[in-house]
């Protein structure tokens, strides 16, 4: 049942570059960067082929470091459930961001033809989401057999580039963090439990299709306000560590707060200011796991005056407590408080 996979190496979680290759066997998957770095992820992944044209993708992990990845895919439909952060990438130089917001996210992206997917993980950047596949071969043997009308899928499977995005079900949910927990069953069953979980978020994601199938499309950004909005993204960036307004970043980017903020949206799906708190968190937690920071200093490098606050979006966030996030990566060492000042 289980035809290939990769999963998180090392008693650490970490995750090389080769560990993700390996998921990649039949398609040429280029890595930008330091060639000498292989180190990729810290967390879980794993990539694994099914039987019938499925493949399950399930991501818990932060970026080790500037990660850029490129591959050809073939035609297929690719459901994505994101729990938490975001998964930003381009298909033939159009933008797609998924995630970015404060609660869960599904969404469909069709591809009718070859495209070209490139996508860059910034360093200390986490998503926790759940991709399944479906291949052309998924299509056309009966995988479609279970909807009541398959018509919304069909027409949505020849529409090249489309997107559908919406808030998922309870049940979707569920699914998801079945397939990040990892099955609960021995290893011989393991193939059977993740075929099975696969196969019903595929239906679960299509049978909310209306019957158009394109009622909730959205078309990607053009190149140029791509362009832009990646300038805005990087701008922020570089000033996380200041105290930014939405005035100012607009002035200094020469556009209007409403139009910086139209613009934002539209890329990542999220505010600007929702944008750099996550982007803070994130940092945050690099720096409990790797034991630069006790709780405290990282609450203020987060930009929160008190540790109880910080431990309140940490845990929205990520799903976990700043003391977990550093006794899961030091067993044995207390999360000290070094700082409790305001940023």
């Amino acid at each position: 049942m289980l035809e290939q996979g990769t999963g998180a190496s090392g008693s650490a979680g970490l995750v090389r570059k080769s560990d993700i290759a390996a998921g990649h066997a039949g398609g040429c998957l280029r890595f930008d960067g330091d060639p000498a770095q292989d180190l990729a992820l810290r967390g879980e992944y794993r990539l694994v082929r099914l039987a019938g044209g499925l493949t399950l993708h399930a991501t818990d992990a932060s970026g080790l470091t500037d990660l850029t990845t490129e591959i050809e895919l073939p035609p297929r439909l690719t459901c994505s459930i994101v729990l938490a952060g975001r998964a930003d990438f381009s298909l033939g130089g159009r933008i797609f961001a998924l995630g970015g917001a404060d609660e869960p996210s599904v969404s469909i992206v069709s591809l009718a033809r070859p495209e070209v997917l490139r996508r860059h993980s910034p360093r200390g950047s986490y998503v926790r989401k759940v991709n399944v596949t479906l291949e052309q071969e998924w299509l056309d043997c009966g995988g479609l057999a279970g909807l009541r009308d398959p018509g919304p899928v069909l027409r949505l499977s020849r529409e090249h580039m489309a997107f559908v995005g919406w808030r998922p079900s309870a049940r979707l949910v569920s699914l998801a963090r079945e397939v990040l927990e990892g099955p609960p069953c021995p290893p011989v069953l393991a193939g059977l439990y993740l075929q099975s979980r696969a196969a019903e978020i595929a239906f679960e994601a299509l049978a909310a299709l209306d019957p158009s199938g394109r009622a909730r499309l959205a078309e990607p950004l053009a190149p140029a306000a791509a362009r832009s909005a990646r300038r805005v993204r990087d701008f922020l960036e570089a000033r996380l560590d200041e105290t930014l307004t939405l005035d100012a970043a607009a002035s200094a980017l020469g556009m209007s707060v409403s139009a910086l903020q139209r613009l934002f949206r539209a890329a990542y799906g999220t505010t600007v200011l929702d944008y750099v708190r996550r982007r803070r968190l994130e940092r945050a937690r690099e720096a409990l796991e790797r034991g630069w920071a006790g709780i405290g200093e990282a609450a203020w490098r987060a930009g929160y005056s008190s540790p109880a606050n910080f431990a309140t979006a940490f845990k929205r966030e990520f799903g976990t407590t700043p003391g977990e996030a550093c006794r899961r990566h030091h067993p044995g060492i207390a999360a000290p408080s070094r700082r409790t000042g305001n940023s």
